[in-house]
């Protein structure tokens, strides 16, 4: 019988999992650069795609629900980019108890009464 010594195998879970944290990390930053680089050159499908990645994997990411209104809007898809204010709403409170950023909730109310939104995405949070 083998003796496993357990206090290495806990350092090496706690290495793994801040290697784990920090890849996430680099992922989602080169997610948002990609989200970015496409809405400038005003391929919204390809951003839209981006973003929606961001929000798999971090359902709070305002940044990201930001990418994907902006884009449904110039995709004129409005009613996408009033289901993600709902959702990107509803995750804030229910995980954060916060509600989404007043500049969310202006895009929001713009397109809600009509007024046209300006399509400008740059890093905010």
């Amino acid at each position: 019988m083998t003796h496993i010594n357990h206090s290495y195998s806990h350092h090496y879970e706690d290495w793994t999992e801040s290697q784990r944290v920090a890849l996430a990390g680099q992922r989602q930053s080169l997610l948002m650069a990609l989200g970015y680089y496409f809405f400038e050159r005003k391929k919204y499908e390809v951003s839209l795609e981006y973003w929606r990645k961001i929000i798999k994997t971090d359902a709070c990411c305002e940044e990201a629900y930001l990418g994907v209104m902006l884009c449904s809007i110039a995709l004129e898809r409005t009613g996408d980019a009033v289901k993600s204010y709902h959702a990107c709403a509803q995750k804030m409170r229910e995980e954060l108890h916060l509600s989404p950023s007043p500049k969310l909730v202006e895009i929001y109310l713009k397109m809600t009464s009509g007024a046209p939104v300006e399509l400008v995405l740059q890093p905010v949070f």
